[in-house]
Formats: C-alpha cells, sequence, structure tokens
C-alpha cells in the first residue's frame, strides 16, 4: 500500500515537472509569413551567391580569351564571354536586396590586368531573418564567405591533400612503390590507426571507381596516374581534381604528386607543375589575398 502512494506520488511529481518544463525553455513558433520571408531571404542569398561565381567564372574566361587585356576593366565586359556570361551585357547583375562590385587591376604599370575583386554586398535585410554572408573572390579563383572571421572551404583540395598525404605515407612505411590504382585507398591507414580517408569522405567514394582510377566527390572529378615505372614499381604519381561544371560551383582545378606540392588554376584547364602552389588555400584566406570584412569593402 505504501509502495503503491509512493509509486503514484513519484509519477504525479514527474507529471509535473514535465508540465512545468514545458511552459518555458521553447521559443515561440513562428508563423507562416516569417517561415516564408526566412527561405525567401536564403533564396535570395544563394542567387546573390550564384551570380559571383558567374561574374568570376566570365572574368576568367575574357582574361583567357583577351591576354593582352588580361581581365575586363569593368563589369559590363564580361558579357563579350558569351554564353550566361551574356547576361551581364546590360549592366550590374540585379539580385533582389544585393548589390555586386567588380574591380580590376594590374601588378605593374604596364601588362595586362592580372587581378580582380569580385564580390556580393546585402544591401537590403528582411527583419527578423538570417542571411547568408556575402561572397567574395579574386584572380586566385577562391571564394570567401565574409562572416565574422572570413571563411573559404575547398573539399576537393581537403581530399586531394588526403589521398596524396596518404600515398607518400604508405610509400615511405613500405618502399614498395605507388600503387597502380586506389582501390586499395579506403584502407590504408596512418599514425595510430586512423584512416588516411575521413569517414565523411570514404562514404561518398565509389571503390568501384577507385579502382579505375576515376572517381568522383561532391562536385569535382579525379584522376589518379602511376608514373616512373621502373620494372612494375611506380615511383610517382599525379592526381588531379577538376570541377564536374566549370564555373557553377567551384572554377579551381589540383594538381598533386609525390612532391608533396599541390598546384592550382582558376582557369578552366587541367592543373600543371607551372601554376601557382595551392599551399595557402589550406590556410586562412588572407595567406591568399586580403580580405578585410569588418571594413566592409575589398
Amino acid at each position: 500500500m505504501g509502495l503503491g502512494c509512493a509509486a503514484a506520488a513519484h509519477r504525479g511529481s514527474g507529471f509535473f515537472q514535465v508540465l512545468k518544463e514545458s511552459t518555458y525553455a521553447k521559443a515561440p513558433a513562428r508563423s507562416r509569413e516569417m517561415v516564408m520571408r526566412q527561405s525567401q531571404e536564403f533564396e535570395l542569398g544563394h542567387s546573390a551567391g550564384d551570380m559571383v561565381h558567374l561574374i568570376a567564372t566570365c572574368a576568367f574566361y575574357y582574361a583567357a580569351t583577351h591576354p593582352q587585356e588580361g581581365f575586363p576593366e569593368k563589369l559590363e565586359q564580361l558579357g563579350s564571354a558569351g554564353g550566361t556570361c551574356a547576361s551581364l551585357t546590360s549592366g550590374p547583375p540585379v539580385v533582389e536586396g544585393h548589390t555586386f562590385e567588380y574591380q580590376a587591376s594590374k601588378e605593374g604599370t604596364t601588362g595586362p590586368r592580372d587581378k580582380f575583386t569580385a564580390r556580393s554586398r546585402e544591401i537590403q535585410h528582411a527583419p527578423g531573418t538570417f542571411s547568408l554572408p556575402d561572397l567574395l573572390v579574386n584572380q586566385t579563383g577562391i571564394f570567401v564567405r565574409l562572416e565574422r572571421q572570413p571563411f573559404s572551404f575547398s573539399p576537393a583540395l581537403a581530399l586531394v591533400n588526403n589521398i596524396s598525404g596518404c600515398l607518400r605515407s604508405n610509400v615511405a612505411d613500405s618502399g614498395a612503390g605507388y600503387p597502380s590504382n586506389l582501390r586499395g585507398l579506403l584502407a590504408i591507414k596512418g599514425e595510430y590507426g586512423i584512416p588516411c580517408t575521413p569517414a565523411f569522405e570514404a562514404n561518398e567514394l565509389s571503390v568501384l571507381q577507385l579502382w579505375s582510377n576515376h572517381f568522383r566527390y561532391q562536385f569535382y572529378d579525379f584522376t589518379y596516374t602511376p608514373t616512373e615505372d621502373q620494372g612494375g614499381k611506380f615511383l610517382g604519381f599525379r592526381l588531379e581534381a577538376r570541377p564536374s561544371e566549370y564555373g557553377k560551383v567551384a572554377v579551381r582545378s589540383y594538381l598533386a604528386d609525390q612532391s608533396g606540392v599541390v598546384h592550382a588554376t582558376p582557369f578552366g584547364r587541367a592543373a600543371t607543375p607551372s601554376d601557382s602552389d595551392a599551399s595557402c588555400e589550406t590556410k586562412q584566406p588572407q595567406q591568399c589575398f586580403s580580405v578585410d570584412a569588418s571594413a566592409g569593402n575589398f
């Protein structure tokens, strides 16, 4: 009898505790109108980001077809690259609540314009909603989100670094030379038995594609080629990564080899050993070019 009363009392106290907790720590339900406004805000932010990607893509196309000029002096000139760039001929792009800025310059007093900077800038914000940070890009082809701390990350470069690092480490330990294909990549482990290819990368890789040395990761196509064959022992390799659709999400292509250096180019071609070192991209974007987000300028 006493135990029954105690149990009932315990259940009752638990009920009132839940009831009490249900009266606080809950954010007020957002209205349907607010949800729609938030969705629209994000959609406009994505559209602004897409426009920055288009501007950058067209700038690289223009520089490639006008080597004596380099990057165009004005935004309106980008339309001459044709294709989807033609939409930029009539004037500055339009995305509600956003404006776009473009500048081009040259390193010296002569020669083609070899530098440019383009960005989006939010000028109108829906009250009570969150928006995507402004996006900035320059002649490196690195896209930077202008948050409190400028942020840039390339999943393709991260995978290139992981794979090339694993291969070099494995060869250094075994002396067996580089593999003819990457079918065993996911089994390679580094220090303390930790897989060289993290789970979040490995889960998106196809073993069949790794076997064929042509595989895809997110929005990049990869190609692995063993090199320097000496009696069936490969002393080198090439690992290339190129955007599956140049300009849509990314413009940078990468190349890694047994030297440990990763090269990158923002132009619509494969990277070569003569292209710049991509190591700055693995650090803060300030290492690649100056970004002053707090000042609200380039």
